[in-house]
């Protein structure tokens, strides 16, 4: 499980005790400069050390892998789904980026910007050039866009465990996703029609533009994970 921009492994906790409980393994690796990653986020200059870890757990799995990214964890899903076809049953994409080939998440937000896919003010731009800030100095905001109908204890956890820069590596690569490779690999997306940082029409439009996913859906907020455990889970094992 690749979790979001800010986010780290834990946060998928809920679902991962309910899916291991049906016998599956299941590993939530910190990216780089998140959770339990001591690496400052300044040190991570491209996608292979953002993902690292969980890149590790594709490249030496013993049997093919289910790899489900939420947000901007879809990147990474993206990235190793072109690099390792061969090791990877499922991608799972949870309201995530799920960017044609030959696009970046800023390139795809500029080119799109006029067309109602914007997301909402929640990045600081005063932050560093090298990465993206996030307001955590306004939790009302964050919570309003990430976790919206997630209980205010839930809410406390994850608001004490995002990091508050993420690198630019993840932001700026460009997709590569070939037919032959990528596209060999059977791929689902995961609606979450209430979704405050990753609107329903964002989420359709990167359908759209990778046509062929499985599609699923969800009435919650960015994180089900959090609000909706048992629903989510039912639906990864659905599709594992």
């Amino acid at each position: 499980m690749v979790h979001a921009a800010f986010h780290w492994g834990g946060c998928f906790g809920k679902v991962a005790n309910l899916i291991a409980q049906q016998g599956y393994p299941v590993a939530m690796p910190d990216n780089r400069s998140h959770g339990y990653d001591p690496k400052p986020y300044s040190a991570v200059k491209d996608m292979a050390d953002y993902c690292a870890q969980a890149e590790h757990i594709v490249a030496t799995a013993k049997s093919a892998v289910v790899l489900l990214g939420h947000s901007l964890g879809g990147v990474t899903l993206s990235y190793l789904g072109e690099k390792y076809p061969h090791k990877i049953r499922r991608l799972i994409y949870l309201s995530a980026i799920m960017c044609p080939n030959g696009e970046s998440v800023l390139s795809f937000m500029a080119a799109n910007k006029n067309a109602g896919l914007e997301q909402p003010p929640i990045f600081d731009e005063k932050g560093p050039p090298d990465g993206v800030t996030l307001k955590v100095a306004e939790p009302d905001l964050v919570r309003s866009v990430f976790f919206n109908d997630c209980s205010d204890h839930d809410v406390k956890v994850a608001l004490a465990n995002l990091s508050p820069v993420n690198p630019i590596a993840p932001f700026i690569r460009t997709t590569e996703i070939t037919r032959n490779r990528f596209g060999s690999i059977p791929y689902a997306y995961i609606d979450c029609s209430e979704d405050h940082a990753v609107p329903a029409a964002l989420q359709r439009k990167f359908q759209a533009d990778v046509p062929g996913a499985v599609r699923l859906s969800l009435a919650r907020s960015h994180s089900p994970f959090l609000s909706q455990p048992g629903a989510l889970a039912k639906h990864i094992v659905q599709l594992a």
